[in-house]
């Protein structure tokens, strides 16, 4: 049974009333994101809240999070709240679709309001058998959140320059990258995830840009591996260097 928070050196996560708890994948997105520097950010899909607070910890920016299942944003709302970034984040109840077509209105007057990094770490079961649980579906399924419309919704809120931060398993990542170029969205950088050297890999981060003059289309993305432990069940270093700035025993 998964604990009913989850603490971190800066802010913690109650979780009890959120079907997607923290994970190591998920934790891993968050330290990865290039969030510094960056003025607006958007979690899509947050949760719990745990990326947006571990983009607050880094970053000076405002950040926007949107939550669809009512339980699980009122429980980001006090995660927030509660975190030394309360003024930083704003935890929105509403689907993601409606959200970018209110924002698309606005930004139609004022570009200033575009942001400047999405982060998501989205729902991706696409054909297996639903969970009785509405919150479970919603978390996990992608019932309510389609590759497409995510994409959608990304191409109107990210600014020229935005980047797109998404982890997911690697056959479906190729999927998504393949709706991505719809939108003129390219991968940058690419991180694979593995357990260990035992493992196959399972999860893959994608930070994705739109496709410019000075990223043409035989541009070769960063890659790099990331292997969570050695094989004597010890954190590899790299983790360690990654995820220090949040877990509490690293």
């Amino acid at each position: 049974m998964a604990n009913s928070y989850f603490q971190f050196k800066q802010f913690r996560i109650e979780q009890a009333n959120c079907s997607m708890k923290v994970s190591t994948d998920a934790c891993i997105l968050g330290a990865y994101a290039p969030v510094e520097n960056v003025k607006r950010i958007i979690d899509i899909g947050t949760g719990t809240g745990l990326l947006a607070l571990m983009a607050a910890q880094r970053s000076k920016g405002k950040i926007d999070a949107i939550e669809i299942e009512k339980d699980a944003a009122e429980q980001a709302k006090q995660n927030c709240k509660s975190s030394s970034w309360a003024e930083n984040i704003q935890v929105f109840c509403t689907t993601i679709q409606d959200f970018a077509a209110t924002k698309a209105q606005d930004n139609l007057q004022n570009l200033q309001n575009l942001y400047d990094l999405a982060i998501c770490n989205p729902p991706f079961f696409n054909h297996a058998t639903l969970p009785t649980s509405k919150a479970q579906q919603l978390a996990h399924h992608t019932v309510a959140l389609p590759f497409a419309d995510l994409w959608a919704a990304a191409n109107l809120l990210l600014a020229s320059e935005g980047k797109f931060v998404v982890l997911l398993p690697l056959p479906e990542m190729q999927f998504f990258e393949q709706i991505g170029l719809q939108y003129n969205f390219v991968p940058n950088e690419i991180v694979i995830i593995q357990d260990s050297e035992k493992h196959k890999p399972h999860r893959k981060i994608v930070i994705f840009c739109r496709q410019n003059s000075q990223l043409l289309a035989d541009f070769e993305p960063k890659e790099q591996f990331l292997l969570i432990k050695n094989l004597d069940g010890s954190y590899t270093q790299d983790f360690v260097n990654l995820l220090q700035p949040y877990y509490l025993y690293l």
